[in-house]
């Protein structure tokens, strides 16, 4: 008996390391919120065609007519507990409100969808679209050497997104699918942004979430928008995600017509 205690209390150590218990919590989260979670969900990658697995994919939907509209979210979770993660911030990397609506990883139908109401000021405020006043242009990992955890899980939820909002995937689907996804990179840990003054200061604060306007273009947008956030804050992001999907959900006038400008999912 006091063996098995002991292995138990080993594989508790064990699994802490491993970063599975930050996952379960994660999912709670989502799970509470109103999404259906798939925990260990798996995608085809684009470029390479291989199976690869996501931490975390959730998501909610709404049936509009002959349409399945779907806000989903593709999470990688990284715990980081003594090498807190840095984003590389500046006023100058930003994007136009529009913009930040439409440059979404999104199916063909959802990306008709997110053009009909860019220009809705009601959305563009919605705190799902909106972007911090410096937002992010790179990440990295400190006091790290030789492999870059922050690029990996960048990729991965980038890939993710691509890949859920690839029209491939909706060929063997009886009706269209208007998706909107939304790539997370969860730490359980600290984060920090960095950014120069005018004067030519380097600024090191502690921060709760950022927003990485990547450009590396592994979705169908000029940029791979993706939300970093502490365990901490992700409560506040999932709550700030249910919000603005219920105000688009609402918006079912726009839906109909933003879906059906776009031609019909071809079915194989």
């Amino acid at each position: 008996m006091e063996e098995n205690q002991t292995l138990e209390n080993r594989l508790s150590k064990w699994l802490e390391t491993q970063g599975y218990p930050l996952e379960m919590r994660v999912e709670r989260v989502l799970r509470k919120a109103g999404f259906k979670t798939i925990p260990s969900d798996y995608y085809i990658d684009l470029q390479s065609h291989d199976s690869r697995e996501i931490d975390i994919y959730a998501h909610r939907q709404r049936d509009i007519e002959k349409t399945l509209f779907r806000v989903s979210i593709c999470v990688e979770c990284k715990s980081s507990k003594e090498k807190p993660w840095v984003v590389f911030t500046s006023e100058e990397v930003s994007l136009a409100a529009p913009a930040c609506v439409v440059q979404r990883a999104s199916t063909p139908h959802g990306r008709a969808f997110l053009t009909s109401v860019c220009q809705n000021k009601n959305v563009q405020d919605l705190s799902m679209f909106q972007l911090p006043r410096r937002p992010a242009y790179s990440i990295t990992q400190a006091f790290t050497s030789g492999n870059d955890v922050a690029y990996s899980a960048c990729l991965s939820v980038s890939k993710c997104a691509s890949s859920k909002a690839n029209e491939d995937n909706q060929r063997l689907q009886r009706r269209a699918i208007a998706e909107i996804v939304i790539p997370i990179i969860v730490i359980e840990g600290k984060l920090f942004e960095s950014y120069l003054t005018e004067e030519g200061e380097t600024v090191v604060t502690e921060i709760k979430s950022s927003t990485l306007l990547w450009r590396n273009r592994l979705t169908n947008a000029a940029h791979t928008i993706i939300k970093i956030t502490t365990e901490d804050e992700f409560p506040n992001i999932v709550r700030d995600i249910s919000e603005g999907i219920t105000y688009l959900f609402a918006m079912e006038t726009e839906l109909k017509e933003g879906c059906v400008t776009r031609p019909p999912v071809r079915i194989l």
